[in-house]
């Protein structure tokens, strides 16, 4: 049995007592119960594979959902008027930029890398790359430390 261009196992098989020859038939009808016992087991490391991938999902939205009732459960207090994160208050060139925009820029302000601001926001290292640039430009900032001076600026 072959499964992913690798040997998985093998069939044995033997003649008949009443038949002293195997036939060609009964080569072929061997092959592809080998055949189909490989897709078989295949389909069944495919479905354990899938079914730890499903645990880890779901418990990756579990802690996601524990965080956003976490942080939607913060009220500010009444003498608090201003909003926690000036990023709320969105006029000038800080409007342009689309949310996920708004999450790396909170990241590059805080001086994280690409790779760490990957890992916090869940996407690969090249999207972060693409939405600091996008945010670069959007911003007129030539470089990360500009984009935060920038929203030093903005933001006071």
């Amino acid at each position: 049995m072959i499964s992913r261009g690798e040997v998985i196992g093998f069939v044995h098989a033997d003649q008949h007592v009443d038949s002293d020859h195997v036939s060609a038939f009964d080569r072929q009808l061997l092959g592809l119960f080998a055949e189909g016992l490989g897709c078989t087991l295949e389909r069944i490391v495919f479905a354990e594979q899938l079914a730890r991938l499903r645990n880890q999902l779901t418990e990756q939205a579990r802690v996601t959902d524990e965080l956003l009732e976490g942080i939607g459960g913060f009220a500010p207090t009444s003498e608090a008027s201003p909003a926690a994160d000036p990023l709320e208050q969105l006029d000038g060139p800080l409007s342009n930029l689309t949310r996920r925009e708004l999450d790396v820029l909170r990241h590059v302000v805080r001086g994280r890398t690409n790779n760490q601001i990957a890992a916090d926001l869940f996407v690969s290292p090249g999207t972060v790359k693409t939405h600091v640039k996008n945010l670069l430009r959007k911003l007129g900032a030539a470089n990360r430390s500009e984009a935060a001076a920038r929203y030093h600026t903005l933001t006071s």
